[in-house]
């Protein structure tokens, strides 16, 4: 008894996951029966297509039949009695015979295809719903996380927002690498900098908030003062497009400022009457430990600057443009 309750309990229980997992891959499975049907239709039909000559003969020998028969009763001292009247019905009924053999033919292919046309539509549907429900889901994990961060501001201040943000600590009496336009090193001395643990290549940028390093975009240069001007130009480019569309797209600043794009990335950004009328990066710099290798670090540098951007994004925009 025990062993007929286990094995009921393990039918049941890979039933539910296999509907689950049925269900998760819905969309995927859809197309793929939306595709196969699609082509089931166009060779179903082609082969059926082959029979239609056959239909049209006997169709068009049924017409020669009722206008053999016209012309019998037409002539003079005939015994055969057959009108006009009963020439139309009679061709009226060849008509339907062969519409009916038409549609007899062609029912599988129109079957396919409505399965076709179904499974799109339900695809399309299932992902629709689920894109808007993921919509819902970011904008508000978003407001959420503005509402904390704002509470954090107004009662710690900026710079514990972003102490807690990107985990950064200071660090007094540092030298900052810098460059003039003639590659001389104007390097500096400051009695305080922000720095985070963060080492190159270690993965960490990989998933933090957007950072302007040398292994998050190709527009990097050693020279922070070159930076400073690529970035505000960036920014410029980007406000002048704003201005102009009245949209923004996340991804768009990320491919001005030559980072990789995010998936959501398209979904978000800035939307004219919508949050703040104008992009900014909110940039901060910041400074971590440089490479030890000479190539990318000629002067032997103690630091390198970074950049972490705050995007003043309204959150999601695609489907109010």
């Amino acid at each position: 008894m025990k062993f007929l309750t286990s094995l009921s309990n393990t039918v049941k229980r890979t039933a539910y996951v296999a509907k689950a997992k049925v269900t998760a891959k819905s969309p995927e499975i859809l197309m793929v029966v939306g595709a196969v049907t699609f082509v089931g239709t166009v060779v179903v039909a082609c082969r059926q297509t082959l029979k239609c000559e056959d239909i049209l003969d006997e169709h068009q020998r049924k017409l020669d039949d009722i206008a053999n028969c016209l012309e019998l009763a037409s002539e003079e001292g005939s015994t055969v009695s057959y009108d006009e009247q009963t020439a139309k019905k009679d061709k009226a009924t060849a008509l339907v015979q062969t519409s009916l053999k038409f549609a007899k033919i062609y029912a599988p292919a129109v079957a396919l295809g409505v399965i076709s046309i179904t499974s799109f539509g339900c695809s399309f549907h299932i992902l629709k719903k689920r894109n808007l429900a993921l919509g819902v889901a970011y904008s508000a994990l978003d407001k959420a996380f503005r509402d904390y961060r704002d509470r954090v501001r107004a009662e710690l201040g900026e710079e514990t927002d972003q102490h807690f943000r990107y985990g950064y600590k200071k660090i007094k009496k540092a030298v900052v690498p810098g460059k003039d336009d003639d590659g001389n090193d104007i390097s500096v001395k400051k009695d305080e900098i922000d720095t985070v643990p963060w080492e190159e290549g270690d993965g960490t940028l990989d998933n933090a908030t957007f950072v302007f390093a040398p292994e998050t975009s190709k527009y990097y240069f050693p020279d922070e003062i070159h930076n400073d001007v690529s970035i505000q130009a960036a920014r410029n480019n980007m406000q002048i497009d704003f201005d102009m569309k009245g949209h923004l797209f996340l991804n768009d600043v990320l491919k001005a400022l030559g980072m990789k794009e995010v998936p959501y990335g398209q979904l978000v950004g800035w939307k004219k009457g919508i949050g703040d009328p104008y992009v900014d990066f909110r940039t901060r710099k910041v400074y971590r430990k440089a490479s030890a290798d000479k190539n990318r670090n000629p002067l032997g540098l103690e630091w390198e600057c970074i950049y972490e951007f705050d995007f003043n994004t309204c959150g999601i925009i695609w489907d109010k443009i």
